[in-house]
């Protein structure tokens, strides 16, 4: 059925394995016992970019309601919604385009907004909720 309608052809299924001209590239790969101790540790994610923070505390945001067919760490229910820029927290790693193997470095931000904002709920406690956010995820109001 593969090579029906899949990415193969009935000749190289009957070929056998696929013979390489070059080895393939080497993945780095923790032991068990290492990865603990890795993930305590952690990473450099602090980055320098050239362009200024587009946004200053205290100004009134709203996050692009956008569907990327990538990675993103834009939550859903954040999409389309307005918040308050409460931090800038310099310029980090961004991992929509890290997934791809693009390392970049965008301003990171703690946005917060009303629970009635995020969930449509009468919120009579004023309950607020921080998310943080890179620029390219939010717009001016």
């Amino acid at each position: 059925m593969l090579w029906e309608k899949g990415p193969f052809t009935q000749s190289e299924l009957d070929s056998g394995p696929l013979k390489l001209s070059e080895p393939p590239p080497q993945q780095r790969s923790f032991k068990a016992a290492d990865v603990e101790t890795a993930m305590l540790k952690g990473g450099p994610v602090n980055m320098e970019v050239d362009q200024a923070p587009r946004f200053l505390i205290g100004d009134s945001v709203q996050v692009l309601n956008i569907n990327p067919e990538g990675h993103t760490r834009l939550p859903r229910y954040a999409r389309g919604k307005q918040g308050v820029v409460d931090d800038h927290h310099g310029a980090h790693v961004y991992p929509d385009s890290q997934a791809s193997g693009v390392r970049e470095g965008q301003h990171l931000y703690s946005v917060s907004f009303s629970a009635a904002e995020l969930w449509g709920q009468d919120d009579k406690n004023d309950f607020r909720v921080s998310i943080d956010m890179w620029e390219p995820y939010l717009d001016s109001v």
